[in-house]
């Protein structure tokens, strides 16, 4: 007798990668509201990656297994939560996919959504890529209308590590969430990095950068911009750059820039246009050995008789 489908995706629970909840009829006699069960402890080296949904499909593909997601699909890895309406991961390449329905012309169906403490990114399109064992290059690729939101840090303060002296800093706190949309950015989730490209543009408060790449580390409060950096502050005043590096240190914020230009507003009492009055400093000091004063000012022509 073939083997039949359900028994399959029973066994799922016992995967030592992920913990799966599966909603299933009780069978007669079994409570009504079983216990759920604990997802497998990881083992050395490994961690969990938890998921669930309404539904779930599974069929073979080469030598592993793809699972189809579909209602409320959820995976989870750490803080970070990965949310859509329905998503595909491949057991074998260990990625997940938040797919387009072809029949509706590449609208996505998707609604991916990526968030942990403090970030939230949408996109038309994401890819998570579990595949390294380096934690720092697992990643979330997306496509498409990318919004990429960091809100301010209730734990600032704590120290951190200067990545170039190894000295410890002090983050500032920053008021403000931070809004960054582009065509395309690379989230790696585990160590709070994005890399953003394609029609960029970076909101904080009344503040704006553009360019054609920026970097983010969350760990440092720094944000790099590369290409063809425009931007404006609070105060209106607008610059150029080549590239610029933004850093949030302690209570102070250090900027550094190649081929920057820019304005500033000075304020005075000056008319714009109006004559500038002359002052003692604006006269000729006198020459050495003589007794004059100066020259005197050009007389004042008389008025002409009628």
């Amino acid at each position: 007798m073939p083997r039949t489908f359900l028994p399959r995706i029973l066994l799922l629970g016992a995967l030592p990668l992920a913990a799966l909840s599966v909603p299933t009829q009780n069978a007669p006699g079994a409570p009504a509201n079983p216990p759920a069960s604990s997802p497998p402890a990881s083992k050395p080296g490994s961690r969990l990656l938890e998921y669930t949904a309404d539904r779930i499909l599974v069929y073979p593909r080469g030598e592993g297994r793809i699972f189809v997601l579909s209602g409320h699909a959820h995976l989870k890895e750490g803080d970070t939560h990965f949310h859509a309406d329905r998503i595909e991961y491949d057991e074998q390449a260990k990625r997940a996919v938040a797919v387009r329905d072809p029949q509706l012309k590449n609208q996505s169906i998707g609604n991916p959504v990526v968030k942990d403490e403090l970030h939230t990114l949408t996109a038309d399109r994401m890819t998570l890529d579990f595949s390294s064992r380096d934690p720092a290059k697992k990643f979330v690729s997306a496509i498409g209308k990318v919004h990429f939101v960091a809100k301010p840090d209730p734990k600032a303060g704590e120290k951190a590590k200067d990545e170039r002296s190894g000295n410890e800093i002090l983050p500032r706190r920053v008021k403000e969430e931070s809004v960054l949309t582009s065509d395309r950015l690379d989230y790696f989730y585990r160590s709070k990095r994005a890399v953003a490209e394609g029609n960029l543009k970076l909101v904080q408060g009344k503040r704006w950068l553009t360019g054609n790449q920026a970097i983010y580390y969350k760990r440092y409060e720094t944000v790099v911009v590369n290409g063809n950096v425009r931007g404006e502050d609070e105060k209106g005043r607008t610059f150029a750059a080549e590239n610029m590096k933004v850093v949030l240190n302690g209570d102070t914020e250090t900027i550094e820039a190649n081929r920057f230009t820019g304005t500033f507003m000075l304020e005075d009492e000056e008319e714009t246009g109006a004559p500038v009055p002359e002052s003692p400093e604006d006269r000729p000091m006198p020459f050495p050995g003589s007794d004059e004063a100066g020259p005197s000012p050009a007389p004042t022509p008389a008025p002409e008789a009628r």
